[in-house]
């Protein structure tokens, strides 16, 4: 499953000539705007305050550590899927929310753009990340189907950056 992500990665980086990609040319990720860059890296914010935010909702002490969540105590195997998918669940809801109003913007388009490229890219960045966080793995050791959320959450994810022709 690393493979085909990192190839598509690539080819969403690569800024090939011609190509678009939710409003965005190849020539826009050599010289991003401000607040395209500031959309992509909201994305991630965002996402850190899902699993927060999950947290404390469901009366959960957690902290941070490194770029992972870490929930202060243990935590039930319902609850810990809930904290597991709230990440990609906060990205995905302000994103869709951005798109149901309307808002279409350089900060819009590097918002779903990173989104996506997290998500779906999410099994090869998920073992970079310091702690031992893994979100699919955690999700999946609490009784859930890993595949499952991905699937659903990457489809959403690219979903994002569909634009219905006018």
């Amino acid at each position: 499953m690393r493979l085909p992500t990192i190839l598509l990665a690539a080819i969403l980086l690569s800024g090939c000539s011609g190509w678009t990609y939710n409003g965005i040319r190849g020539q826009d990720l050599r010289h991003p705007t401000w607040s395209m860059a500031a959309g992509f890296a909201t994305t991630f914010a965002v996402h850190t305050a899902g699993h927060l935010l999950a947290a404390h909702a469901m009366g959960y002490d957690c902290h941070i550590s490194g770029t992972s969540e870490i929930i202060d105590g243990p935590m039930d195997a319902g609850d810990a899927r809930v904290f597991a998918a709230a990440g990609y669940g906060a990205q995905l809801a302000v994103g869709y929310g951005m798109k149901l109003w309307g808002v279409d913007n350089d900060f819009t388009r590097g918002y779903n753009a990173g989104t996506m490229l997290e998500i779906v890219a999410y099994p090869v960045l998920g073992f970079m990340r310091s702690g031992g966080g893994n979100d699919l793995d955690y999700f999946a050791a609490n009784g859930g189907d890993k595949d499952v959320l991905y699937g659903v959450a990457s489809t959403l994810a690219v979903g994002l950056n569909v634009k219905r022709r006018e």
